[in-house]
């Protein structure tokens, strides 16, 4: 999550990431076809069947519908083993950090269980540090004084986490969120910039990955993702969070890069063989009146004009706030209200039409993230 700071009367927005990842521990409800969500649900199988798409909606392998309800995981920028925590244990307690994989799988059940039989989730997201999956081994005491100096397999824990959800019916969003991890990001923030807007430091780190450039450099990322992850129907594929230039325009240099950057992942990833479903995004927030969704079908068509068909098993996200944690008052207060909002032209239609008929996914939200 990035913070969205509106000053509603003069209609002027400042988008930054969060000076410190540990308050991603704030959940965040995902929702799909979100005009049609709200339907309670049971507990779910064990199972993780695979997903695909169908106009706006997403289907299981048997075409069943399905409604990703979920949270965004905390702990994961913090140590390569995650932060996990059982009955009677502090949630993101910091002396979670840096345990051993397998001490960490009964904990990792147990929050999985939990998760699935008293939240109803059925897909967590989990925010990768690109330094971190390509280095693959992490050194624990390179990152925090006393911390120990066994490594830790980042791309193990990454399967694991992955294969355990699978028990319990949760689709895993596997979804980047910067290219340095939060130790080596010397900012103090995530403020590294976005794939074809990266930092200096960013790019040459991605040169270090593949000296061919940028857009090779992140071929060889996800084709080195994809090898690993790609076998499981569980997982879901994100392209970017919060990508943003803050111009809240479509059509801006960094926006360019940035869809060229999401096409030629699509490409990479298809081209692997892989259908799992993928998510897409452009600016971070979504707020009436500010930030709309007509970026989606220029992304979209766009997206299809350069392979040549139809995209497979492609969604788009959005994160739309009420506060988050500054008000964003365009919102309204009331379902009808809101629904009238979501119905207005740039909103939830613009993923209806103009030859765009994707599932819409809001894969962070929140009402009352914070008192007016």
């Amino acid at each position: 999550m990035k913070t969205h700071n509106l000053e509603n009367t003069r209609h002027s927005i400042n988008f930054r990431k969060l000076a410190k990842p540990a308050v991603l521990c704030i959940s965040a409800l995902f929702i799909i076809s979100m005009l049609s969500v709200f339907a309670s649900t049971g507990v779910q199988a064990a199972t993780s069947p695979s997903l695909h798409t169908s106009g706006d909606q997403i289907l299981d392998s048997n075409n069943n519908v399905v409604y990703l309800r979920g949270i965004g995981r905390t702990g994961d920028l913090q140590s390569a083993s995650g932060m996990w925590s059982g009955p009677g244990m502090a949630v993101a307690s910091w002396s979670q950090k840096w345990q051993s994989i397998n001490s960490n799988i009964p904990l990792m059940d147990a929050t999985l269980q939990s998760y699935q039989q008293y939240w109803h989730v059925n897909m967590i997201r989990v925010l990768i540090p690109v330094n971190w999956w390509w280095m693959d081994n992490v050194i624990p005491s390179q990152y925090q004084s006393g911390a120990p100096s066994t490594p830790i397999s980042y791309r193990t824990y990454i399967e694991t986490l992955v294969q355990e959800a699978a028990k319990y019916g949760i689709y895993v969003d596997f979804c980047p969120y910067d290219v340095f991890d939060g130790y080596t990001d010397s900012s103090g923030g995530n403020g590294n910039g976005i794939p074809g807007s990266l930092s200096t430091s960013a790019y040459n780190y991605m040169l270090s990955i593949n000296s061919g450039g940028e857009t090779q450099a992140w071929n060889t990322w996800w084709t080195s993702v994809v090898n690993n992850l790609g076998q499981y129907p569980n997982v879901i594929f994100e392209m970017w969070n919060e990508p943003d230039d803050g111009s809240n325009s479509a059509t801006s240099a960094a926006a360019t890069a940035y869809f060229n950057y999401a096409i030629q992942t699509y490409e990479t990833i298809r081209s692997a063989g892989n259908t799992n479903l993928i998510f897409m995004q452009w600016h971070m927030g979504l707020i009436p009146t500010w930030t709309q969704l007509d970026w989606v079908p220029q992304l979209y068509n766009q997206l299809q004009s350069t392979i040549g068909s139809i995209p497979v098993n492609v969604a788009f996200t959005s994160h739309p706030y009420r506060y988050s944690p500054y008000p964003n008052t365009q919102w309204a207060t009331t379902y009808t209200a809101v629904q009238a909002q979501l119905n207005a032209p740039n909103m939830v239609p613009a993923t209806r039409s103009n030859g765009v008929n994707v599932p819409l996914v809001f894969n962070e939200m929140g009402v009352c993230q914070t008192v007016a």
